[in-house]
């Protein structure tokens, strides 16, 4: 039947031929693009997938790159690492030539000249090596100690009998509760809180840092005494840095000025990058800040876990031991007043043996007999301890011991300590001095009550916790050597007068007088001051004068931030000179005194002895460098790179030196030791590089085999597509033929009309 208003054939071959056409557009767009997905509506599953497997390709890739970045980092730390080699080889062959004694004093010195220099270029290294500007050894707020530790020793550490000085004090094993065997090695591991046994005799105020120090001793079991660590420990707080626990304070010439003022910076101000440091007994503690710091983040940054840091105390060789078993419980020698001017100063030292005990000035020798002081162990005197070889034999004297010189008296309290043999007891005895020490210094009291007016409002102080204004400078206006404690320094007034350019005080004290001077003019830096506050410009206003002379001086602080713009604002030049007159001339009422009684004493003083004892340098340790490679497409898939933060100071080289034949035995030690932590650093700079190659072939090998799944999933099987296209090619030209001839058919009803 034919048909005009429907051409059902023609519909259906359109729609076919329709059919084939899409595919073929498909098929064409697979074959340009060679993806089996080119759109979520190809395959929303397979795109899915296909996305997460292209970036972590993409994450792989990337990572593999920063593996190589870890690498180089690694590369150039290790080439650094092995100049310090070269230079550590070159110190060793330079303290064995120095250890040998047919060198000179003069030879030792010019081969002490490289060392120094090498030590310094290790620091230099250290310092200066980068990778993309990185520092590979930071510095920042990282302490170097420099010299050798005065603080603490080891004595007899060979012996049972022995153990350590801490301030000025002999702890022995015992005292401590560590066990040593007869071999000199530790029975058992231990830690030891320094709570647990130091003492105070409250002679001194460095006798009170002492006792109030907390540390801990630590050692293994089977090691040698000689390993025994001491950690010293520090915080900086708003004052200082206070160690072991010590409140920082400025503690003269005995050292451990810790107080920021004393390093040149000022509490609550902003802190300027460079380098700063301060002495603790007989050590300078250096540490650097890389950039500028506002306070509250200088004093955060400096305490926090990464930098702050424990120093250890290491056996470097052999030196002179102090000997401090024996003790004068008073801690002054007692001279009797009506004798006094036959006593001299210094000189006198003590003897003992088996028998007697006494005292030894010159060629004169006066002992009295154990019996006679009452020493006992099981109520027998010392020399009725039967064998004398008892190594835990305690002996004590507990009473006032008497010795008399050309008419004059000496007394004092003698103590024994020592837990040990009675040899040990006579070897420290007869290696105990008694020498001349004065008391008393003189200090400065400062009155600002006489200022008026707005120069009231300029606050003057003594800059320094502790003013040095020698006695010495004094004694001779005894009239004697010696003195005893009813004769003192008179008070007197200090005068501030203007002096040329500089201002001078007059120390008026007993007969005649001390003069100090500033250099600098106080006036004209009080009036710049002043200048500033009414130009209203950000500067300090707080002015520092040091007064100096001879072993004499103390410092002023003038303080002129309670003088403000609206003060000063009106002033012409002449009134601020008026007033930088008036802030001088009414602040100047200073009082020189005598703080407690100032007299000249005898006191004990520890002989140094020949013993096979260790020196303590002090070293860096506990910190270090952390340094992440992200090595994963993953979030927290990294590798961490950790080593130790190194200097010449830590590598236990502060303060090696050749000069002499002892100090080169104790330099081929420490380098030594230098060359065995160079070497594990070095060693695991390669072991890093290795795994980080590792690390590096298997991202790529992960790459590669997630690459080949995306793409099975991704790309257009392109023999396949071919078949398709071919065929949709072959089936749009039919179709295109049948729609044709389904068209042309209805054509026949025109046969019909004829």
């Amino acid at each position: 039947m034919n048909v005009v208003a429907y051409n059902l054939m023609a519909a259906n071959a359109s729609r076919q031929l329709n059919i084939v056409t899409k595919d073929k557009q498909k098929k064409t767009e697979k074959l340009s693009s060679g993806y089996r997905i080119n759109r979520a509506a190809d395959d929303a599953a397979g795109l899915a997938i296909s996305e997460k497997m292209r970036w972590q390709v993409r994450g792989l890739d990337r990572s593999a790159a920063n593996i190589q970045d870890g690498v180089s980092y690694c590369n150039v730390a290790e080439g650094a690492l092995q100049e310090i080699h070269s230079m550590l080889d070159r110190m060793k062959e330079l303290s064995v030539q120095a250890a040998n004694d047919t060198n000179t004093a003069n030879d030792r010195q010019q081969v002490d000249g490289e060392v120094q220099q090498l030590t310094q270029e290790m620091d230099h290294v250290f310092r200066d090596t980068e990778f993309n500007t990185r520092k590979i050894w930071r510095g920042a707020y990282i302490p170097e100690p420099s010299g050798t530790a005065e603080d603490f020793h080891l004595y007899n550490n060979n012996r049972i009998a022995g153990g350590i000085v801490y301030g000025n004090h002999r702890y022995s094993w015992a005292d401590m509760g560590i066990s040593v065997d007869s071999a000199g090695n530790f029975t058992s591991d231990f830690s030891v809180d320094s709570s647990s046994f130091l003492k105070n005799d409250g002679t001194s105020a460095k006798d009170d840092d002492f006792a109030s120090a907390s540390f801990t001793l630590s050692g293994k079991k089977g090691a040698s005494v000689n390993t025994l660590q001491k950690s010293y420990s520090w915080k900086a707080t708003n004052d200082g840095i206070s160690i072991d626990g010590v409140a920082a304070k400025n503690r003269g010439t005995d050292g451990g000025d810790t107080t920021w003022t004393g390093m040149g910076i000022t509490p609550g101000k902003d802190v300027s990058a460079g380098q700063y440091s301060f002495t603790y007994y007989g050590q300078t503690v250096s540490f650097e800040v890389e950039e500028d710091a506002v306070w509250d983040d200088f004093l955060t940054n400096i305490n926090d876990p990464s930098v702050k840091i424990d120093w250890h105390s290491t056996v470097n060789g052999s030196e002179s031991a102090q000997s401090a078993d024996v003790k004068l419980n008073s801690g002054t020698i007692k001279i009797d007043s009506k004798n006094k001017d036959s006593i001299q100063t210094g000189g006198y030292a003590v003897t003992a043996d088996h028998d007697k005990v006494g005292i030894v000035y010159k060629d004169v020798t006066k002992t009295t007999d154990w019996s006679a002081l009452g020493v006992n162990k099981d109520g027998t005197s010392l020399n009725a301890w039967g064998d004398h070889t008892g190594e835990s034999d305690k002996a004590t004297v507990d009473k006032d011991s008497l010795y008399t010189y050309n008419d004059g008296i000496i007394s004092f309290d003698l103590k024994l300590n020592q837990n040990g043999s009675e040899q040990s007891i006579t070897d420290d005895l007869k290696n105990t001095r008694i020498n001349a020490t004065t008391s008393a210094p003189t200090t400065i009291k400062l009155d600002t009550s006489t200022a008026s007016g707005i120069a009231a409002n300029a606050k003057v102080s003594l800059a320094d916790a502790s003013v040095s204004v020698s006695f010495e400078d004094q004694r001779d206006k005894f009239g004697r050597a010696f003195a005893v404690s009813n004769e003192q320094i008179a008070a007197g007034q200090i005068n501030m007068a203007a002096a040329g350019t500089g201002n001078s005080v007059t120390l008026a004290a007993g007969s005649g007088s001390i003069t100090l001077t500033t250099p600098s003019d106080m006036k004209a830096k009080i009036k710049q001051a002043i200048q500033a506050i009414k130009d209203q410009r950000n500067v300090q206003s707080v002015v520092n004068f040091t007064f100096a002379g001879g072993n004499n001086s103390f410092s002023l602080e003038y303080d002129l931030t309670g003088i403000t713009y609206q003060d000063i604002k009106d002033m012409d030049d002449t009134a601020i000179d008026n007033l930088a007159d008036a802030i001088i001339n009414g602040n100047n009422a200073l009082t020189l005194n005598a703080d407690g009684d100032a007299f000249q004493t005898l006191s004990v003083s520890n002989a140094s002895r020949i013993e096979y004892d260790a020196t303590h340098s002090t070293k860096v340790d506990g910190f270090k460098e952390h340094l992440m490679i992200q090595a994963g497409a993953l979030a927290f898939q990294g590798i961490a790179i950790d080593y130790d933060y190194l200097r010449a100071s830590n590598l236990g080289l502060g303060g090696v030196n050749v000069l002499t034949y002892d100090s080169a035995q104790s330099a081929i030690a420490a380098v030594d030791g230098a060359i065995d932590i160079v070497s594990e650093q070095r060693a695991l700079f390669g072991a890093y590089t290795n795994r980080l190659e590792h690390a590096y072939n298997a991202n790529l090998n992960t790459s590669e085999n997630t690459s080949a799944a995306e793409s099975r999933i991704r790309d257009a099987d392109m023999s396949k597509e071919m078949v398709g296209y071919s065929r949709d090619n072959i089936l749009q030209q039919a179709g295109q033929s049948v729609l044709a001839q389904a068209n042309r058919q209805p054509q026949g009803i025109l046969t019909l009309l004829q």
